[in-house]
């Protein structure tokens, strides 16, 4: 009887370890996603930028759905962009982990068209909320 309450007093102990280095890990494994990701048309090329998150390795960049590049610093100038196509630029942020990439929740996503200075198109640089109700009309 006394091996029997030995043996699962060394199985708690145990249990109860591993529960903490598991938890403890965890906490570690987590990727705070970059915030204030913009794009900004510069002459014939797109500016992205982005504020750096904590514990993060690196970022990769999506453009318009596939994979682009994977870098470390916060600002990417993408310079293989045609007039008047719309782009569309997704985040992620990742660190390494046990060996093996843990990404960040969800990237953000923002799109841009690039434009010279006659085009009929144009980038929205802010939209301001005026009044809360409006009313359309035909005349």
């Amino acid at each position: 009887m006394k091996k029997a309450s030995k043996i699962i007093a060394i199985f708690i102990f145990t249990m109860s370890i591993f529960v903490g280095v598991a938890d403890t890990a965890s906490q570690t494994n987590t990727v705070n996603e970059p915030v204030k990701f913009i794009a900004k048309q510069k002459g014939k090329k797109v500016v992205l930028k982005w504020n750096k998150s904590k514990n993060v390795k690196g970022y990769i960049i999506y453009k318009n759905g596939k994979k682009f590049k994977t870098l470390k610093k916060n600002k990417l100038t993408d310079k293989k962009v045609k007039k008047n196509k719309v782009y569309s630029y997704k985040i992620k942020a990742y660190t390494i982990a046990n060996g093996k990439k843990v990404f960040s929740n969800s990237g953000q996503t923002v799109s841009i068209i690039v434009t010279d200075k006659k085009s009929k198109k144009v980038n929205a640089g802010r939209f301001k909320y005026i009044k809360n109700q409006y009313t359309i009309s035909l005349n």
